[in-house]
């Protein structure tokens, strides 16, 4: 579970910086429409458990691999008991635990916040009266008709609310406060409402709450959060660029001053917890109303941004080609594996012998590994289950004494349960013959 969140947490912390990177390369040259699926494969990338391999086949085997390999160049003890707790340190599984405990009890936490504060928000608002005013009504269809919504999407004015909003995905609202409905003009009104209406026709909504599961579950990693405060500044440039090409070039002026006078009616109070809400702050709406003034010399550029996405998916989705070998020899070391276990699970320990590696037999005659067999095999009793669960290939093999053997290798993990040993780790170090066949080269009983 460790690896996968490392995995995953590093990922998305370098998809989130090289979309950081594009952004401030091209946030002036590109429209943000063409620009919003770079956000959405970062976000994602932080969420989506795939083993992507991130290093060269032939780097150096984790520690515990290591000492287990120093072990096995020992012929003595090429089949030996209890070498967990000379192979790792006494510490390393405790921490790991240790380690695990807390991010449940972070994630936990974060995830309790969120349902809270969800369920809250939906009674608090769910009481609300939806807006009656015919006039109001009226220009909130016209606004959808501008911008092609046609889902039903309600209209709620509150002296509660700080900003104006939108809230919720499967019943939507927007959220205006009272003196803003009443103060505003007519098409700066209008230009609020289309703002708010782009954050909804844009799917905004699912992706904030995409957020806010990779922040939940990464809560330890800054980069998450930093990540999630650039997406918030994303979809409000994103949804005034969308608004200002719904409305007619002669109405655009108003749009900047609409958003100012947003703004001012706006107070120190928080929104409602996951809506999207028009406030900023005093930099980023510079930065705002700079886009809008020059929003007409935005370029589109959709092949160079598709461009740009399909290499950001291939980083997450795609696991690179170089990797086929390395998972065509582990499928074919996994099912040669298991095969010469069972020969062993039958007693015929001989037999084993006769079908390992030149290198194995050159290490361990074949009565010292049926003594060896005998000693450590028949006290265990029958094997009752077998689950195999890691694999790790190596081409060339090094060892932690600096030795490099050229060649396929493949390290093999399988937990096992024995009559009178119901929590083992058997570990197989396998190695691909001249005839093409895997052939076991090592083999440890690791006891938990």
């Amino acid at each position: 579970m460790l690896s996968i969140l490392a995995e995953l947490t590093l990922r998305g912390s370098l998809l989130t910086g090289l979309v950081w990177t594009l952004e401030r390369l091209f946030a002036t040259r590109i429209q943000a429409q063409s620009r919003r699926p770079w956000w959405a494969i970062a976000v994602v990338a932080f969420l989506l458990p795939l083993r992507l391999p991130v290093r060269h086949l032939g780097t150096a085997v984790p520690a515990r691999v290591q000492n287990a390999f120093s072990i096995l160049e020992q012929p003595e003890l090429r089949m030996a008991q209890d070498v967990s707790r000379s192979a790792a340190p006494a510490t390393g599984r405790p921490l790991a635990g240790y380690l695990l405990w807390a991010w449940l009890a972070g994630a936990s936490i974060s995830l309790s916040v969120v349902a809270f504060q969800t369920v809250r928000t939906g009674r608090r608002w769910s009481r609300e009266e939806p807006c009656a005013n015919p006039g109001l009504l009226a220009l909130l269809e016209e606004c959808k008709a501008s911008a092609s919504v046609t889902a039903p999407i309600g209209l709620v004015l509150s002296e509660s609310v700080s900003a104006p909003a939108i809230l919720g995905w499967w019943r939507p609202r927007i959220l205006m406060p009272k003196a803003l409905a009443t103060s505003l003009p007519r098409p700066q009104l209008r230009a609020v409402m289309l703002h708010e209406l782009a954050h909804y026709r844009a799917l905004d909504q699912p992706l904030h709450w995409l957020f806010t599961l990779a922040r939940v579950i990464h809560w330890f990693n800054p980069i998450v959060h930093m990540a999630a405060r650039q997406w918030l500044h994303f979809r409000e440039l994103a949804a005034d660029e969308a608004a200002l090409r719904w409305l007619a070039p002669q109405e655009r002026p108003e749009y900047s001053q609409a958003l100012v006078e947003a703004l001012k009616h706006a107070h120190h109070s928080p929104a409602p917890y996951g809506a999207l809400a028009l406030g900023e702050t005093l930099q980023n709406l510079k930065q705002r109303i700079t886009m809008i003034s020059h929003h007409s010399s935005l370029a589109r550029r959709g092949l160079f941004a598709l461009t740009v996405s399909l290499f950001l998916a291939t980083a997450v989705f795609v696991k690179p080609v170089w990797a086929d070998q390395a998972s065509d020899g582990k499928t074919a070391a996994v099912a040669a594996a298991e095969s010469w276990l069972k020969v062993i699970d039958d007693g015929h320990y001989d037999l084993s012998w006769e079908n390992a590696s030149p290198d194995f037999k050159k290490g361990m005659t074949r009565e010292q590994w049926h003594d060896a067999s005998m000693h450590v095999r028949d006290p265990l009793g029958k094997c009752l289950s077998r689950k195999f669960t890691y694999a790790r290939y190596h081409s060339p093999l090094k060892f932690p004494n600096g030795k490099t053997v050229e060649g396929e290798f493949v390290t093999l993990h399988f937990e096992s349960s024995f009559e009178h040993s119901e929590a083992t780790t058997e570990m197989l170090y396998f190695s691909k013959d001249s005839d093409g066949a895997w052939k076991a080269q090592g083999y440890m009983i690791l006891n938990d």
